[in-house]
């Protein structure tokens, strides 16, 4: 099992959270220490006091007998005492009329003050009470060692500490266990993926996925998906292409044939001419074939505006010479229109409408272009007086490589096929009706508005 680096999106995670996690912790133990080491010292005071009212009510009796005989000799009262708790009680007259066992010989709070304060001794610190008694004739002292307090506070600063060594390791250890869940589908998507075959480009299963995932196998599906459709192409362009120069091929190798058998020059006359046709038509074939697997969405851009008017009056003047070497009338009646688009595809497009209906129309007859805005929408129709195509066949003509009965050796029957998949990208429909004298045919594309 592969060990994770930090280049790995789970072991930064990780690392971040539980950063993230010490630092409130260690801030969260500071706050804790600073406001329990304050309360302490409240409590601490609290019962400084407490133990200095409760040890003057138990000396003081005893006291007052000792002032009233005279006796100077101190007796300690507590044998067991506290030795961080040390004590005073002096009289009226400043004379030190008992102490507990350690406590100094000078007083902890001079000048018969009350109350809590601080005395400095040898270079430390303690914490007092001094209070008098009703008759203001004894009074008393406490003091505690500021040594006691630090004690437990560095006591309850380790047992804090102790604390976070425990939580932080099994905090790291639940984090990575949650982290590692929340990855669990990705990693089982991404094995699932790494083990298919480079023609296996099924859509990844996103449903599992948690939500900020499934952008991500969105577009992995999308991606997917064109290159599903990229592949579909290539194929059914290698079949096409193997099925469809099979014929031309053919014919140049027959003229070849006839060629190198020719008795005459008029033979070879006719044997160059079939040659130079069929070579024509391979190569009118192969440029249609190319053509067609070019065709992606991407190439229309949406957005673009193109002028349909001098689009048609463009490609009708390419055509013209075609035309007039046949005697066929072509003409353009086009109002204004713009569609929007990609202009190289539609330019492919007319180009194949045009060809295809110069092609089916015999010499002396006529093709008309046309464009305008009809009812909200843009229309383009190509009409000619060929021989028409059966209402039957009016979805047929449209499929690859199809050619009506009748129909001229020198079609391909991809033009068609071009023209709608041209049109499917810029949301065009397509409708096949009579021509010129109803004797013809006309294709209508019609456009959405422009937006």
């Amino acid at each position: 099992m592969r060990v994770p680096s930090f280049g790995s999106l789970r072991v930064r995670l990780v690392v971040f959270i539980l950063g993230v996690s010490a630092a409130v912790l260690c801030a969260s133990g500071v706050v804790v220490y600073v406001e329990a080491d304050r309360e302490s010292q409240q409590l601490f005071d609290e019962s400084l006091q407490e133990a200095g009212h409760l040890l003057f009510t138990l000396a003081e009796h005893e006291a007052e007998e000792m002032r009233t005989t005279g006796a100077s000799h101190l007796i300690p009262m507590i044998s067991n005492h506290q030795p961080y708790l040390f004590f005073q009680i002096w009289t009226e007259n400043g004379r030190l009329l008992y102490r507990n066992n350690g406590a100094p010989d000078e007083p902890f709070v001079g000048g018969g003050r009350t109350g809590l304060g601080w005395f400095d001794r040898q270079g430390e610190r303690w914490r007092t009470f001094a209070l008098w008694n009703n008759t203001h004739t004894l009074h008393m002292q406490v003091g505690e060692p500021l040594r006691h307090r630090k004690e437990t506070s560095i006591q309850f600063a380790i047992q804090l500490i102790v604390l976070a060594a425990i939580i932080l390791p099994l905090l790291g250890a639940m984090i990575w266990w949650i982290v590692h869940r929340s990855f669990e589908p990705l990693r089982r998507s991404t094995d699932e993926v790494g083990t298919r075959t480079p023609g296996d480009l099924r859509a990844v299963d996103a449903a599992k996925a948690d939500e900020e995932v499934r952008p991500l196998f969105a577009a992995l599906n999308h991606l997917f998906g064109r290159m599903r459709q990229a592949l579909e192409r290539e194929q059914r362009f290698t079949a096409d292409a193997a099925h469809e120069l099979r014929t031309p091929l053919a014919g140049i190798k027959t003229n070849l044939q006839v060629l190198t058998r020719a008795r005459n020059a008029d033979e070879q006359g006719i044997a160059l001419a079939g040659l130079t046709d069929s070579t024509e038509r391979a190569i009118r074939l192969v440029d249609q074939l190319l053509t067609l697997a070019r065709i992606e969405p991407d190439q229309v851009m949406r957005g673009s505006t193109i002028d349909l008017a001098a689009l048609v009056r463009r490609q009708a003047g390419e055509h013209d010479a075609a035309a007039r070497a046949r005697r066929i009338r072509l003409s353009t009646q086009c109002d204004a229109a713009t569609v929007a688009g990609n202009e190289a595809s539609l330019a492919i497009m007319l180009r194949n409408l045009l060809d295809n209906a110069l092609r089916h129309t015999p010499e002396g007859g006529e093709v008309t272009v046309s464009c305008g805005r009809v009812n909200g929408r843009v229309e383009l129709a190509v009409s000619d007086s060929g021989t028409g195509i059966p209402a039957a066949l009016h979805e047929r003509v449209f499929e690859r490589f199809f050619r009506a009965p009748g129909d001229q050796p020198a079609g391909s029957g991809l033009g068609l096929s071009i023209v709608r998949s041209i049109a499917d990208l810029h949301a065009a429909t397509i409708r096949v009706s009579d021509g010129i004298g109803k004797s013809g045919t006309t294709i209508t594309l019609s456009f959405p508005p422009v937006a």
